[in-house]
């Protein structure tokens, strides 16, 4: 009697084990296991260059190009009620920026950068992606196509468990113009800077 209660027990424990890890397997169809929300910072500065005046008499001698600029983006990972499987991580790859502008009529620009974010199930994460990296800045400044831009943003993932695409879609303002920054002169350049 004493043999046939354990038996029982370790089928039950068993069966509880096999419930417990059960999944869908890789690439499955059988739908996402996590529910991502999205909002951007509601504005963000690019600045397009820094200015040098060594001599300090108000004439820029040269100029660097600033390469930090990245967008916040907070996600919050929603696992659905009633879910038969296990919820999954998300880790996003790839982001599809496109940039609007507010004021002036000049070409929308398009690029795409690497975004790597872990999203883990059920939890909330902010992540900085990269922005404003395929474009000639000095160039930019010179044409006079500073502007305030509408950012549609697309960012590229997938379910770490069960390999499945996901893209989340968030929109935000980026304004892309010469900041002073802070320490930096305030001086003119005699003739547009070289963008070589």
């Amino acid at each position: 009697m004493g043999i046939k209660r354990i038996l029982l027990l370790v089928a039950l424990f068993t069966g509880v084990l096999s419930y417990l890890s059960c999944g869908t397997g890789g690439s499955s169809d059988a739908g996402i296991s996590v529910v991502i929300s999205a909002t951007a910072a509601n504005y963000t500065q690019v600045d397009l260059i820094n200015k040098i005046d060594n001599d300090e008499n108000g004439i820029c001698e040269s100029y660097t190009i600033p390469t930090d600029d990245f967008i916040e983006v907070s996600f919050k990972s929603t696992i659905p009620k009633d879910i038969k499987i296990q919820p999954s991580d998300v880790l996003t790859s790839r982001c599809e920026l496109t940039y609007r502008p507010k004021t002036k009529n000049i070409p929308v620009l398009h690029e795409t950068v690497n975004c790597s974010c872990l999203i883990p199930a059920g939890q909330s994460v902010t992540c900085r992606f990269p922005i404003f990296k395929s474009f000639n800045k000095c160039s930019i400044y010179n044409s006079g196509k500073d502007d305030e831009y509408d950012v549609d943003l697309v960012i590229h993932g997938k379910e770490v468990i069960y390999d499945k695409d996901i893209a989340i879609s968030v929109g935000t303002t980026v304004e892309v113009r010469d900041f002073q920054k802070e320490g930096e002169p305030n001086c003119t350049f005699p003739t547009p800077p070289n963008c070589d």
